[in-house]
């Protein structure tokens, strides 16, 4: 099980990313003596901003499961804009999130 969970892992763009942003992150990462002078702030941000944010261009072609509201809080989200909206950003996320994406595979796997 462990190592179907490794090989789904490996085969995310994000966690490949993810890798990459922490290594860099690590490399540049600041002692605890900083100067307080803003050439020195400036330069560290100038650094970090070649490694890029993993989240951004990992987005999952099609997610292995689907999200579906009971009827409960299908009402609610009917009567509610703000809650409509509250539950679409919610399930854009979880939709995306990799991290649910292969626990749900794994989930799969044990069946």
């Amino acid at each position: 099980m462990q190592a179907e969970a490794l090989k789904e892992i490996a085969s995310e763009k994000y966690f490949e990313k993810l890798k990459v942003f922490t290594q860099a992150w690590l490399k540049n990462k600041t002692p605890k003596d900083i100067l307080l002078q803003q050439s020195a702030a400036v330069a560290q941000t100038n650094s970090l901003k070649g490694i890029g944010n993993p989240e951004e261009d990992t987005t999952i072609s099609t997610p292995p499961f689907t999200i579906i509201n009971n009827t409960y809080e299908q009402q609610q989200i009917n009567a509610n804009s703000k809650r409509k909206e509250f539950n679409d950003n919610i399930q854009k996320y979880l939709l995306k999130d990799p991290y649910v994406n292969i626990a749900f595979r794994v989930a799969q796997l044990m069946k």
